[in-house]
């Protein structure tokens, strides 16, 4: 008899197991993602008298974090680079927060800062050169940039 539950039991959740995993599970087989399709960002962030004040800097694209770089000891400036996958068209936000530094405020700028956005078939669909900013940071702030794909 003892057999005869135990079989059971497992057949009860194997069963149980199977009919709960017939759709997706948290959207993934819905995501239709091409590689090709994708947007790049490249700049560079710096103290605005060649200090080394930047002990961490967060990038994020509409709230989502691209880049975070906490640097062991202070820097000077930080070579930012990320990837969003898909088709990126619309508007958006970019922020460049500067979360730690050693003294507070300072002055930053963000130079060279280039969106691009390539197609389907991994070809340029579109490039923005974005022009330099300079702010004075206290920690916690950003300089934001708000554009259009």
């Amino acid at each position: 008899m003892k057999k005869a539950v135990s079989l059971l039991a497992i057949l009860f959740s194997a069963t149980l197991f199977v009919v709960g995993c017939k759709g997706p599970v948290d959207g993934l087989t819905s995501i239709n993602l091409d590689p090709n399709e994708r947007a790049t960002i490249q700049a560079t962030f710096e103290n605005g008298s060649g200090a080394a004040t930047i002990g961490d800097l967060r990038v994020t694209w509409d709230g989502q974090i691209l880049q975070e770089s906490a640097a062991a000891t202070p820097v000077e400036q930080v070579m930012v680079s990320g990837v969003r996958l898909g088709r990126e068209t619309g508007s958006h936000r970019l922020s460049f927060r500067i979360v730690d530094q050693t003294s507070s405020p300072n002055t930053y700028r963000v130079t060279g800062l280039t969106i691009t956005s390539y197609d389907t078939a991994g070809g340029v669909a579109g490039r923005l050169a974005l022009d330099p900013r300079t702010a004075a940071l206290e920690t916690d702030a950003a300089i934001n940039y708000d554009f259009r794909l």
